[in-house]
């Protein structure tokens, strides 16, 4: 598996943001790697419809080829093996959070199966799944457009990447519908509020707030990649030792909603 470029997919969101025409320039010849800069695009497109046909030509990700199939049929995980390894991808359209029950099962399923290559594969698949839990229930409780949700997973020998995402209202909207959390005005600042326990748009009474915190500590722990991903900022979380991995903040092309990616590598 190779290393996802993020910095290609900040460079043509950027170039479209701006409206510049040289953007073909800035992809021709290079390619779009990686699953957690794809599950973006589809978040990206929203505002930004070019980046969504220029999704063809910037990857052959098999993602991307089954993705028409997932929208239309939502709730069915749409999984298979390819030369990138094992994948899937779960389209939430419509849902509830209930009715995913059984398709997040499955999902989870055939998650653990990718997850194979892993030496510390028990600990690894018991995070990676609460994970997912944590971030599906991110996206009903508080993106307000949880049929835009979608799930995607890729493993293979060389490491696993997940991605989860939605095109909702982003984590600055969410927070700041919290009175406590109302002077906030960028999504930068606002993610690094939503990592900390018991930090969300609900009274601080209300005991919820509390799964970034437990996912953060549970996945810096195995020295995943992350990247949470909302309006026009980007915090991520690097390295394979305690001093390397401080949260870093960035600012970037606007992007509706909110899209979290996980990668495990040997």
């Amino acid at each position: 598996m190779r290393s996802t470029n993020y910095r290609l997919l900040d460079q043509i969101s950027l170039a479209l943001e701006r409206g510049n025409d040289g953007v073909l320039d800035v992809v021709r010849g290079k390619s779009i790697i990686g699953l957690g800069p794809i599950v973006e695009v589809l978040s990206l497109r929203s505002t930004q419809p070019a980046l969504g046909r220029l999704l063809s030509v910037c990857t052959t990700s098999v993602i991307v080829g089954a993705l028409p199939k997932a929208q239309e049929n939502p709730l069915r995980l749409i999984s298979g093996n390819s030369g990138h390894g094992h994948w899937g991808l779960l389209h939430f359209r419509k849902a509830t959070n209930g009715e995913l029950v059984d398709p997040l099962h499955e999902f989870q399923i055939e998650m653990q199966k990718a997850l194979s290559f892993s030496r510390r594969v028990t600990r690894a698949k018991a995070r990676i799944c609460g994970a997912v839990k944590e971030m599906v229930d991110n996206i009903f409780e508080h993106s307000g457009a949880p049929d835009t949700g979608v799930a995607a997973f890729m493993g293979s020998a060389d490491g696993f990447e997940i991605s989860i995402g939605d095109a909702g209202m982003g984590v600055l909207a969410s927070l700041r519908s919290n009175p406590m959390f109302s002077y906030l005005h960028d999504a930068g600042t606002a993610m690094a509020h939503a990592l900390k326990d018991g930090n969300s748009r609900y009274p601080s009474d209300a005991n919820r707030g509390y799964g970034f915190g437990t996912l953060l500590r549970s996945l810096n722990s195995l020295d995943a990649e992350l990247r949470f991903r909302s309006g026009n900022y980007a915090l991520e979380i690097t390295g394979r030792s305690p001093l390397q991995r401080n949260p870093h903040i960035s600012q970037k092309a606007d992007l509706r909603g909110f899209v979290v990616s996980v990668r495990l590598a040997l």
